[in-house]
């Protein structure tokens, strides 16, 4: 064989990799693989076994061209996505922290078999040929180690191992297609949808065969019908004078419900699956989060809003109150277990959310995860497991949580939201991509219109600026994990901080003097808070800011605020930097957003439509109305003697921007603009020269779908 003839193919696990046109298959679904990933993974094969240092990949597959150890880390974290693995439990690549990565699966010569060539040494020329980079001359040396170690390989050290069935509970590739639920399973997702607007809130029909789904463009929403395999699309529900949310088919197969949102309101109707009259069967909360829910009898649909869950009964239309979550959460998206015994939901608010379950019975709900995420629906597998679409392994994916144990496996579907489950394990999954951006308010010239600062056309959000006004950080998922970024306040290049890129990084808060930056971390132990120095690029996480504080911020240089939420209610705490104990500030309560400055401290307080102000240097506590009750935690800011806030529903005046002085309660509206981002959307230079708030700019969704096994 010679370097030229590269039709070999080289056994990887459960894949078999095709040399000479990269492509990567498992037997049921094949991918072309980029020529760098290709080159990578072959470089991560060529040593089975051992540990490929960070810098030794770069310099083999990249030659050091423009190549920093993110480019790997985004690399390594396609190349997992294309084998299905998990970083958490690897079947494939291993990640050393700080060191580098290593092969754990099986490599052998797929076309050589499992049995070695007489000839030793022209199988190792042979496989080196096969496995070495195309293009890459000076490579040799480590290709032909890969050489030796397939052929002992093929020799019969791996006919000596365990099949995965026998190891430990691992799936062979046979049987993980079996499981709805498994990576490879997921794997074979394709796309379902790809018309104009957005494709939005996917259901089966019972018996598989159909998914019901909300069409929104410039005329409105409507709910469209179409065939899993494709042959058919009609529209089951018209947009006129009012909007459809998602629909829901009967068990039986001939009822449709749905949420109709009109200008008087929010109704749950029904109808014949395929037309006729229109019949409303109870009131529905204006911003209600979730589709309803048929019971798997048939007798009820689950309804979820702004005061709990409901019951409703069909065809009657009797209401059964469920749940009644605090003033400041709220009870989402709620689903029947297969046999109708439990309903889980989802119970937070825009800052997060966690997984609870309940007992039909009328027991007290539970919650089945100790941290919040930020939650966008789950469904019940017939084996009573749940699909979860959450941010819960540091962005937006598919997980499997088991009902038992509560363990989670990250699947795959990066952006996936509101997934649902056929009979027959088919899956569809709505895929979500949002660009939101920093935009830029000059207060002091009020004329001028707002300016994009970035436009990276991923999630920038959270900006929180320097105390001298010239530096924003924010926080921004544009290279794939959620990490923190800096710039000039007046807009430029933003530069990405030095931190782990295997973690998720968010919530940036400055220090006094401008030299430190509070984040919230987020690893397999759950979130904590930690201190990165801008001078030195070095980050601690010191014991005393614990790991059940989140919310973070600075009172001063020695003192930082932060929110107890694993607190019955959560209530502000004054945590020391230099040793002091910990206490609580009683006169705040219950709290979910405060801010401070050498003067001022104000919290926001769940469901009330005012803040509490405390002068820190006369200690005169009280109230300052906003006339907003459904304000949103990240919607203010505190900036000298003032609050920057948006209202979107203030007791007088129109919706915008508004300035509320502190010391006299003055009130003077800023400009229309609101912000449309969810979490930490506004932040105000501590000069009040301008403001930066979070918009989103573009939103685009279609739908996936993953045939049953076996198809």
């Amino acid at each position: 064989m010679t370097a030229d003839d590269r039709t070999s193919r080289l056994r990887l696990g459960a894949f078999t990799l095709d040399c000479a046109d990269n492509t990567l298959s498992d037997g049921v679904r094949s991918t072309r693989l980029p020529l760098r990933l290709a080159e990578l993974l072959r470089r991560l094969a060529a040593e089975p076994g051992q540990v490929v240092r960070r810098e030794t990949l770069i310099d083999d597959v990249w030659a050091r061209r423009q190549v920093n150890d993110e480019v790997l880390s985004r690399a390594i974290a396609d190349l997992r996505q294309a084998l299905g693995d998990d970083a958490r439990a690897p079947r494939y690549i291993e990640t050393l922290p700080k060191i580098g990565y290593r092969w754990v699966a099986d490599v052998a010569d797929a076309d050589a078999g499992a049995v070695a060539d007489d000839d030793g040494e022209a199988a190792a020329r042979d496989a080196a040929v096969s496995i070495a980079p195309a293009g890459r001359p000076g490579r040799r040396h480590w290709a032909l180690l890969a050489a030796s170690l397939v052929v002992l390989a093929a020799a019969g050290w791996l006919a000596t191992r365990p099949s995965p069935g026998e190891r430990g509970g691992e799936l062979s590739a046979a049987s993980a297609v079996v499981d709805p639920l498994s990576l490879a399973n997921l794997a074979r997702a394709r796309p379902f949808t790809s018309g104009p607007g957005q494709a939005r809130r996917p259901r089966f029909s019972p018996d598989g065969r159909w998914v019901i789904y909300a069409r929104v463009d410039a005329e409105g929403s409507h709910l469209r019908l179409r065939a899993v395999d494709g042959t058919e699309d009609r529209v089951l529900v018209e947009s006129t004078d009012s909007d459809a949310g998602c629909g829901v088919v009967s068990p039986d197969g001939g009822t449709l419900a749905w949420l109709r949102h009109s200008a008087t309101g929010c109704e749950l109707v029904h109808r014949p699956l395929l037309g006729g009259p229109v019949r409303s069967l109870a009131r529905c909360d204006a911003g209600a989060a979730g589709c309803p829910d048929w019971s798997p009898d048939g007798r009820q649909l689950l309804l979820d809003g702004a005061d709990g869950l409901r019951e409703i009964a069909f065809p009657g239309g009797e209401a059964r109150r469920l749940s009644l979550p605090d003033a400041d959460q709220r009870d989402l998206m709620p689903r029947y277990s297969p046999d109708a015994a439990q309903i889980v939901f989802w119970r937070g608010d825009s800052d997060g959310r966690r997984l609870w379950r309940m007992a039909r019975d009328g027991s007290q709900p539970a919650p089945m995860d100790a941290q919040a995420h930020m939650g966008f629906g789950h469904a019940f597998s017939a084996a009573g497991d749940l699909l979860v679409a959450d941010d819960r392994f540091g962005q937006r994916a598919l997980s499997r949580l088991s009902m038992h144990s509560g363990e989670a496996l990250l699947l795959g579907g990066s952006g996936a939201r509101h997934p649902d489950i056929a009979g027959d394990g088919g899956i569809v999954f709505e895929v979500a991509h949002y660009d939101a951006n920093l935009w830029r308010i000059d207060l002091g010239e009020r004329q001028r219109a707002p300016r994009r600062l970035t436009d990276s056309s991923r999630y920038d959000s959270q900006p929180a600026y320097s105390p001298d006004s010239q530096w924003l950080a924010f926080a921004s998922n544009r290279d794939g994990r959620e990490g923190i970024y800096l710039m000039p306040a007046q807009g430029g290049e933003a530069r990405k901080l030095p931190l782990d890129p295997a973690l998720r990084w968010t919530s940036p808060a400055w220090s006094p003097d401008g030299a430190r930056l509070l984040l919230l971390r987020y690893d397999d132990a759950g979130v904590r808070m930690c201190l990165h120095e801008l001078g030195r690029a070095h980050t601690h996480c010191p014991d005393s800011l614990g790991g059940r504080f989140h919310a973070g911020f600075f009172l001063d240089a020695e003192t930082v605020g932060a929110i107890d939420v694993d607190a019955q209610a959560p209530v502000l705490w004054r945590l020391s930097l230099v040793g002091a104990p910990a206490r609580t500030v009683d006169a705040a309560g219950s709290v979910a957003r405060c801010r401070a400055t050498a003067q001022w401290l104000v919290c926001q307080q769940p469901g009330q439509a005012a803040l509490w102000v405390q002068d820190r240097r006369s200690g005169v506590q009280r109230h300052l109305p906003t006339g907003d009750g459904d304000q949103r935690p990240g919607n203010w800011d505190l900036a000298g003697d003032a609050i920057h806030i948006a209202l979107a529903a203030p007791d007088a005046g129109e919706p915008g921007l508004y300035r509320i002085g502190l010391a006299d309660d003055a009130r003077e509206r800023l400009h229309d603009w609101l912000p449309t981002a969810i979490g930490a959307a506004l932040a105000v230079a501590p000069d009040q020269s301008a403001l930066i708030m979070v918009r989103t700019d573009g939103f685009a969704s279609d739908l996936m779908y993953v045939p049953p096994p076996g198809e």
